[in-house]
């Protein structure tokens, strides 16, 4: 009789345990979720894309699913986000954010903005919060509404959103193309403290962007250090081919270039986003200098993030 108990009680947790691994309900899905199941991670995410069962809401689904693929290394999984139909602000937004849930803790799911309900966010929205409107810009498919969000969020100096309106504005065919405002919130993003946009604007003043400002290399380099001074690996590299090159009205000194160069390897290397372009630059830096065995080692390095990369899930 004890036997017969012993193998009911048994069967009756495996039936349970089929159940729970098979469950596909929201609840039981955000469990697995905390409990880092990148299955139920890719499930809810989906169910959020559809609004199956959950308030729908694209960017949420997508971060999800994005965050599962990325674990998995598996592309194919991001079929369900029609990453090809959407903004240029979401696409960066989705694979920033995934990445990050992907490479923490599931907790992080709890403190990301992107976790909080549309409902809730237009509720914030309403009391003036520019975080909350910058979110919804990002949550809509709908261009001309995303553009209204960006634009009282960047009001309020939302800087995410300064930046991106500025590049809704520099958008070829785009809503509302305007290059002297694709100017105006780049300088009010720089200014604000965005180093992308402080390049950018190094940019402007190098004359990249034709005659919307007068070509300065000397505010041009002042741009250019406020994002170094940030510690920026890309201004630093900038700064570093000014120096190999002698350009930008910065002297000639190849010391220098590879000193800045290495900053900034160390920085991409820390965030694990150096790539096959960066080492063999830095390789081409030690060839300049006359150093062939250096040169010779960055470039085995380069070729061996190439082969990294193209097994990657990017």
């Amino acid at each position: 009789m004890n036997n017969k108990k012993a193998i009911a009680a048994i069967l009756l947790c495996s039936g349970l345990f089929m159940n729970i691994a098979n469950a596909t309900d929201v609840y039981t899905l955000e469990k697995g979720l905390y409990a880092g199941d990148v299955k139920a991670q890719y499930e809810l995410g989906v169910k959020y894309i559809n609004g199956d069962g959950v308030e729908k809401n694209y960017l949420k689904g997508s971060v999800l699913v994005y965050a599962s693929a990325y674990t998995q290394k598996d592309s194919s999984l991001t079929a369900p986000i029609d990453i090809k139909n959407a903004t240029n602000w979401q696409r960066n937004e989705i694979a920033r954010l995934g990445e990050e849930l992907a490479k923490n803790n599931p907790d992080a799911w709890k403190t990301l903005w992107v976790n909080t309900s549309l409902s809730e966010l237009h509720k914030l929205a309403d009391k003036g919060d520019a975080t909350a409107l910058y979110h919804l810009g990002l949550s809509t498919r709908s261009a001309e509404e995303a553009f209204t969000y960006f634009e009282k969020a960047a009001r309020k100096n939302n800087i995410p959103s300064q930046v991106i309106l500025a590049e809704i504005y520099n958008t070829v065919g785009g809503v509302k193309q305007d290059a002297s405002k694709s100017l105006e919130w780049t300088r009010k993003a720089a200014e604000n403290g965005d180093a992308d946009s402080q390049v950018k604007m190094y940019r402007y003043y190098c004359g990249n962007f034709g005659d919307l400002v007068e070509k300065n290399e000397h505010t041009a380099n002042e741009w250019l250090q406020k994002a170094i001074d940030q510690g920026d690996a890309y201004a630093m590299q900038e700064k570093s081919w000014n120096y190999a090159r002698g350009d930008v009205s910065t002297p000639k000194d190849i010391n220098k270039s590879l000193e800045l160069y290495k900053k900034s390897m160390v920085i991409k290397i820390n965030k694990k986003t150096e790539n096959y372009t960066d080492y063999s630059s830095f390789a081409y830096l030690y060839l300049l200098k006359g150093d062939n065995v250096k040169s010779w080692v960055l470039f085995q390095m380069a070729k061996k993030s190439l082969h990294k990369w193209g097994k990657s899930f990017r």
